[in-house]
C-alpha cells in the first residue's frame, strides 16, 4: 500500500512538471474592452492590471476590482 502511494505521488508530481501557470483576462465596460491579456506570472498579472496603455484605457475600475480580488496590494495606478 505505501508502494502504491509513494508511485501515486511521484506520478502526479511528474505530471505536472513543464506545465506554466498562465494568467489572463479580458474585460469590457461600456462598449471599450481591454483586449485579451495574458501574463506567466501573477506579478506580472498584477502590474499589467494597473497599465492604462496596456489595457487601451478600457474598463478601470473592472481592472481595479480585479486587483483587489487577486490579492495584488495596495492599488496606485501606473502614471
Amino acid at each position: 500500500m505505501k508502494q502504491f502511494l509513494a508511485l501515486t505521488l511521484v506520478t502526479l508530481a511528474l505530471a505536472s512538471c513543464g506545465k506554466k501557470e498562465e494568467f489572463k483576462y479580458e474585460l469590457s465596460q461600456n462598449g471599450c474592452s481591454t483586449g485579451e491579456q495574458k501574463t506567466d506570472s501573477k506579478d506580472a498579472l498584477c502590474t499589467r492590471l494597473k497599465d492604462n496603455a496596456a489595457n487601451n484605457g478600457c474598463a478601470y475600475s473592472l481592472r481595479k476590482e480585479r486587483f483587489t480580488a487577486e490579492g495584488c496590494g495596495t492599488w496606485a495606478a501606473i502614471r
